[in-house]
């Protein structure tokens, strides 16, 4: 009896974040992935975006962050800000090389300003008014987080933890606080925008 030995090649694994997450608010749930992770430094101010979306680059984002087209196809906000999943922005003033935090829970203060942005459960639509999102939408910041930032101009590397949130609608003024949970991990890369320079973080 003749044995036959097949040599089988594995397949190559598919492109995964290395940033993970899933946050849930008030019984709907977004995903933080690290698609589009963009930054630029100006003294020792930094200025980091991340999101999901895919096949954007750094003047997409910028145009965004100015309040323009949401992307420079002209497409939709589902471009930068797909539906059931988080926009993640960092925003500090005391770079020095690179940036280090840590927030314990009931504290209130950090040297870097974190804020989520999810959009869950629902789709982008353009009506008469323009875009507006059908399901919910919630802004929230995490009330204990570590958080670390190191690169250049060449880009460089960011490492994020946090699981609880602060947080509600911001369009609806009289809606009561949600708090989120999800824990939200791991590590990534970062790369440099110049165009940041010309958007309402830095220009004013």
């Amino acid at each position: 009896m003749i044995a036959f030995f097949f040599a089988c090649t594995p397949e190559e694994p598919a492109d995964l974040p290395q940033l993970l997450g899933t946050i849930e608010a008030r019984d709907s749930s977004a995903e933080v992935w690290d698609s589009a992770t963009y930054f630029f430094v100006d003294d020792n101010h930094m200025f980091m975006y991340m999101s999901r979306a895919e096949g954007v680059d750094c003047h997409d984002v910028a145009e965004a962050l100015d309040g323009g087209l949401y992307s420079s196809s002209g497409d939709g906000p589902d471009v930068l800000q797909p539906s059931g999943s988080c926009v993640l922005t960092a925003d500090s003033t005391t770079w020095d090389g690179g940036l280090w935090v840590e927030l314990a829970e009931g504290d209130v203060t950090a040297d870097v300003a974190l804020s989520v942005n999810c959009w869950m459960d629902g789709e982008w639509v353009n009506g008469d008014e323009g875009y507006t999102f059908d399901g919910m939408y919630w802004n929230g910041n995490p009330s204990a987080f570590s958080f670390e930032v190191d690169g250049d101009s060449d880009g460089g590397t960011f490492s994020l933890e946090m699981e609880s949130y602060t947080g509600k609608d911001p369009y609806d003024f009289d809606a009561p606080e949600y708090p989120g949970t999800g824990k939200v991990s791991g590590t990534g890369d970062v790369k440099w925008c110049d165009e940041f320079a010309d958007t309402p973080f830095f220009s004013e």
